[in-house]
């Protein structure tokens, strides 16, 4: 964090009983990623999140982290500005969004948490104490003056105010247009540009070297919350030319780079300006002046606004395109490309620097990615290309790893087929799974002497479960609530600082369409705890109770993210295995029945010709590629080992893709409703063959209540009568006026987005979290006969429900789904706000 936020949070953790969560001191200093950063978060339970702008416009692309922050009490930026339209998509998702403002020179001024503003996220008040006076700057704006109070010494001043000591900010700020007394801050009265990173920029002597040349009038550098400066200039009247005329502008580039060098002299190495980051005025657009001849840079700068965002959006795909392939495919020749490459992006490092150590952010991590797999499909490795991880910058972190893991990759056996490249990644990723699972099969805690265990009572079921505010979970509740044979119902819900249990159970059922007062029924009783902990982080007597009265327990929580690596779920494997010694903690002589919902993703390298029965899976090679999956057949493997080892009988229920309930809630972190959304955004839908066994949440919560007494272990619940998928998105064709392309167009154009990507597209193209495992499923797409409904989307099999449905009537009776249900879907997408 910056230096003074730091200081300042130091005497409060002493003195007010905050705790703050922070990484551990390391020598030399390690830059965590926004990756790590946001699991630091997330383990830690924090109520509130304090940090740079730029590690929230990383965490703003991924639904899932999205839904965590949305769950604080707050997320707190400080140190620069955050990208607005990042900070508008949040608060309208529900994050509440707030700055905090403060400077060396007089200390923390801005009120620390103030009431939350909304869609005027920006903007907060000063401290009572502050001393704190806003004087006009002209233009609209106002300049923040902190004056000496009585008991608030300034340690340096600069002018006096009405006779006291006082300190001149140049803070340039703005008012809020409703609410006296709030304020926005949107510059410096000496111009100083504040990257996303925190990185400063003082232009103003590069601006004065620019401007000596005798062909340019003034300069203005650009750059505030940008991680690249850029250089606006407006020539002399004898120069100047329409900038729309490209050979004019390539050629003035050309003859100002002796002045870019000049003035780049002067600047850091993060600010440094390059010839195609230059850009002159319009004709008709010329600068603003004062009446004293000085440059009114506030008014030049929101005059020219929309060209310095388009500007650069060309210049970011630009960049990509200009890096040239290594002169040779030597160590030395590939590590020179690895060095043009980080230049490109601004990144001026040592070969054994890590490069996050500089300043780079997420979008750069992926820019870097991007054009080092596309100067290997330039060279003609494209497998290669296709087999790099979306996070190998955060992997490889310095020029020299990034060179070694290019030129290993390029080495390894040409020679080897891709189907023996295949097999190899399934053997190596099915040996990672086996390994995983040991650490959850140790011996179970024996259970109580036989002579104190009791049969059950006959009179009715009591249910635990798990994730009761999720989709599934929470229909199953109601489910239970109306079932006159369930008598109780313990509604598990993670420990969570910030709202009630209450409040987040009825938050819940109101957005699935129920009555938020079900929360509060006689039956239902709400629990919190850690499903990782021992005891499920319950005390002593509740946990005792659970022990003496469930019978069913079902596991539905889990965090879905699709994007996360196995090590992400560590602690939903350890809370699968506490379900399991709840279980066998029981007084009952059968212990509960435990039901866990598990994945369709659990086949996704299910062998052709393969069928996906009830059965348990032959090999732990099939669910390799994805963590979701990975951990979900690990969690099977789990309970099959206590099956074998105990008396317990677990059911395993494979889900296909859960669908929106009866009042079209469907949660927006699924694939299908990033695959929309992202759709409009570029302009096409993708046509995906295959079927569509989308089961409605509500279907799916009859399913499990209906089997609760099967005594199987493996069910599948996917919907007998699938339909096509494009009947779906051939609705929506029609609906959104959007075109339908190929599969691979559409990755392609996705592909296309992501090198250029910019915080705001990755907030508004979710699918781009979701890019590999779509790159990986074309081949399957575009294979898949699109009349046939023997396979799933994207290839995968469809579940075989033979035993299932003989069980459920719910499954085997559930109506098909058709247009009427995308209908309902879209609207419960656009009266949320999400499409």
């Amino acid at each position: 964090m910056s230096h003074g936020t730091g200081v300042h949070l130091i005497p409060w953790i002493a003195t007010s009983g905050l705790i703050a969560a922070a990484f551990p001191p390391s020598s030399p200093a390690k830059y965590p990623s926004p990756e790590a950063t946001f699991q630091g978060y997330a383990n830690s339970k924090a109520e509130w999140v304090l940090t740079f702008p730029n590690m929230i416009e990383s965490w703003s692309s991924d639904p899932h982290k999205v839904e965590l922050l949305r769950e604080a009490k707050g997320v707190i930026y400080m140190g620069s500005f955050l990208n607005k339209p990042t900070g508008d998509f949040l608060v309208q998702k529900g994050v509440k969004v707030f700055p905090f403002f403060g400077m060396a020179e007089a200390g923390t001024l801005g009120e620390f948490i103030c009431p939350h503003q909304g869609e005027y996220w920006e903007y907060f008040p000063l401290t009572a104490h502050s001393g704190g006076k806003f004087i006009d700057a002209g233009d609209d704006l106002y300049e923040l003056v902190i004056v000496e109070q009585q008991h608030r010494r300034l340690p340096v001043a600069n002018m006096e105010l009405d006779g006291a000591r006082a300190y001149a900010s140049k803070d340039l700020f703005v008012p809020h247009p409703h609410n006296p007394g709030y304020w926005r801050i949107c510059g410096r009265r000496d111009d100083r540009i504040i990257h996303p990173n925190g990185e400063k920029t003082t232009p103003v002597l590069m601006e004065h070297i620019v401007g000596r040349d005798p062909r340019v009038k003034s300069a203005i550098v650009f750059g505030n919350g940008r991680y690249q400066t850029g250089v606006l200039i407006q020539l002399e009247d004898e120069y100047i030319f329409d900038p729309v005329d490209k050979e004019k502008v390539e050629a003035f580039r050309e003859y100002i780079k002796p002045q870019l060098a000049e003035a780049n002299s002067v600047a850091p190495t993060y600010a440094q300006l390059y010839p195609e980051m230059v850009m002159v005025t319009i004709p008709s657009k010329a600068f603003l002046y004062t009446e004293k001849g000085s440059m009114r840079r506030a008014a030049i700068l929101r005059l020219y606004e929309q060209e310095i965002d388009d500007f650069y959006m060309r210049a970011e795909q630009r960049i990509l395109s200009n890096v040239e392939l290594p002169a040779d495919w030597s160590f030395n020749g590939i590590l020179n490309f690895v060095r043009n490459t980080l230049s490109s992006q601004g990144l001026g490092v040592q070969d054994s620097e890590d490069v996050f150590h500089h300043g780079c952010n997420s979008l750069q991590a992926i820019r870097i990615g991007t054009i080092i797999r596309n100067a290997l499909q330039r060279k003609g490795y494209r497998s290669k290309a296709d087999s790099i991880p979306r996070h190998l910058v955060y992997e490889e972190s310095t020029p020299t790893k990034l060179a070694e893991f290019i030129f290993k990759l390029i080495s390894s056996g040409d020679a080897e087929s891709a189907e023996d490249a295949e097999s190899t990644r399934l053997q190596v990723g099915a040996s990672k799974l086996e390994k995983a699972l040991e650490r959850y099969c140790e011996p179970y805690p024996h259970r109580k002497p036989a002579d104190l265990l009791r049969a059950r009572d006959q009179e009715g079921c009591v249910f635990l479960i798990t994730g009761t505010t999720g989709t599934v979970g929470g229909n199953l509740l109601v489910e239970a609530i109306q079932d006159p044979h369930v008598t109780h119902i313990y509604a598990f819900l993670r420990e969570k600082k910030g709202e009630s249990i209450e409040k987040r159970q009825q938050f819940a059922l109101k957005s699935l369409g129920f009555d938020p007062g079900l929360a509060a029924h006689p039956k239902v009783t709400l629990l919190v705890g850690n499903l990782e902990r021992p005891q499920l982080g319950l005390c002593n007597d509740m946990f005792t109770k659970l022990c003496q009265s469930v019978t069913h327990i079902f596991h539905i929580g889990w965090n879905v993210n699709w994007s996360a690596p196995l090590s992400a779920f560590e602690d939903q494997l350890r809370g699968v295995r506490n379900v399991v010694e709840l279980s066998l903690a029981s007084d009952f002589i059968q212990p509960p029945a435990l039901f866990f919902t598990s994945s369709l993703g659990v086949y996704e390298n299910l062998p052709p010709g393969s069928s996906a029965t009830e059965t348990s899976l032959e090999s732990l090679e099939w669910p390799v590629g994805h963590g979701y999956a990975e951990a979900k057949a690990i969690s099977e493997r789990i309970l099959e080992h206590a099956a074998k080892s105990t008396d317990l009988c677990p059911t395993v229920l494979r889900l296909a893709q859960i669908s929106g309930g009866s009042d079209g809630h469907w949660d927006t972190s699924e694939w299908f409703p990033a695959i929309l959304k992202s759709s409009i955004r570029m302009g096409a839908l993708p046509r995906i063959s295959g079927g569509a066994a989308f089961v409605p949440s509500n279907v799916a919560a009859r399913v499990l209540k209906e089997t609760r007494d099967s005594g199987l272990p493996f069910l599948h619940v996917a919907h007998p009568k699938p339909a096509r998928f494009m009947d779906f998105f051939d609705y929506y064709s029609k609906a959104l006026h959007l075109p339908i392309i190929p599969f691979d167009s559409w990755v392609e154009r996705l592909e296309a987005l992501e090198s250029s990507a910019t915080a705001d597209d990755l907030s508004r193209v979710p699918a781009l979290s979701l890019l590999d495992f779509f790159r990986g499923r074309i081949q399957q797409t575009m294979n898949t006969d699109s009349t046939k409904l023997d396979a799933e989307a994207f290839g995968f099999p469809l579940l075989n429900t033979d035993i299932s449905i003989t069980l459920s009537y719910s499954l085997a009776n559930a109506a098909p789904l058709g247009s009427a249900d995308a209908e309902k879907w879209l609207a419960y997408w656009r009266n949320i706000n999400f499409i």
